[in-house]
């Protein structure tokens, strides 16, 4: 699917993603530095060089403070985003040219809080997430949240959620990891309008079959086993590569087709949370890959993360 070359220290400088190539430059810590794309046709890198934002198909640089945080990723698409930190290293405040300053707040077990709330978080259980309220169970489970309703199992797995007019039910397997989850209109009989069954490898998610849509088949980095390098979808006799671009936490922040067209970006928030979709292809792009390890479900916006769900919108 892609070629790498290696410097000296065996990092990675080079990957070919179909008719782009990528590469990376590191700092004298040996932190991440930059990342350009270049588009077919582009002049060839010399080692150690930089090359120019200009004809770049996208481009990160990255700036670090002296504790070994990321400061501010200045960004082709999305232009200069700055992270701040308290003295734990706690995320305490995002703010970028594209949206709002997103400011973030803990109580002293390092729960997330939302500006609203004072006070610690009781029997770790957070009331809500900015104008969202949630309501648990006798054994601390997730039971409402925004319109919708969770049900779980005996095991904890999250079993069906009502939300509005249509119910979504789940299903595991032996190891506890989802192979299925199907959405249905209620009151509208027992054909589902969507099912998606998943294969895994191990405990990484190798495989999504989409009803009526065809297969998508996930490539990982070698060196870092979460973060995508690449997807084949098929349907029929058809098969088309698609190639990730990822930022220093191993994110996919963009997608390209085989030929270089940027087919989705996304604008992903300090805790894994796709505010909007800025590739203005004009076309839907299935992208669900979120954090590493997580997929997005649009049917609840929840994140579903192997063993659990994760509520991006409140870390």
């Amino acid at each position: 699917v892609s070629e790498y070359e290696r410097d000296s220290l065996h990092r990675q400088i080079m990957r070919t993603q179909g008719q782009l190539a990528t590469y990376s430059g590191y700092d004298d810590d040996g932190l991440l530095s930059w990342q350009r794309s270049l588009a077919p046709g582009s002049a060839p890198v010399l080692p150690g060089q930089r090359p120019a934002r200009q004809g770049c198909v996208t481009s990160r640089d990255y700036y670090w403070n002296n504790h070994g945080e990321v400061g501010t990723i200045d960004d082709s698409l999305r232009g200069s985003v700055v992270y701040s930190y308290d003295r734990s290293g706690y995320l305490t405040g995002r703010s970028g040219q594209m949206y709002d300053h997103d400011r973030y707040y803990y109580d002293k077990a390092g729960n997330l809080l939302d500006d609203t709330q004072q006070g610690p978080v009781m029997n770790n259980r957070l009331p809500g997430c900015g104008r969202d309220r949630y309501g648990y169970n006798e054994w601390g489970e997730l039971t409402t949240r925004r319109d919708q309703q969770l049900e779980w199992n005996a095991q904890g797995q999250l079993t069906r959620v009502i939300s509005g007019n249509t119910e979504t039910y789940y299903g595991y397997d032996a190891l506890g990891r989802r192979t299925r989850k199907a959405t249905y209109g209620r009151h509208t009989g027992h054909t589902a309008r969507s099912r998606t069954d998943f294969v895994w490898e191990g405990f990484r998610l190798l495989q999504e079959n989409v009803q009526q849509q065809g297969w998508r088949t996930y490539v990982y980095d070698a060196e870092q086993p979460y973060t995508p390098v690449a997807s084949v979808t098929g349907k029929g006799e058809s098969r088309q590569v698609w190639y990730y671009h990822t930022d220093v936490t191993g994110t996919p922040q963009e997608v390209t087709a085989a030929d270089g067209t940027l087919v989705w970006a996304g604008y992903i928030r300090g805790f894994g949370e796709n505010a909007a979709d800025i590739s203005n292809s004009g076309a839907y792009f299935h992208q669900p890959l979120r954090l590493p390890g997580q997929y997005f479900d649009d049917e609840t916006g929840l994140h579903y993360n192997l063993f659990r769900y994760y509520a991006p919108e409140c870390g």
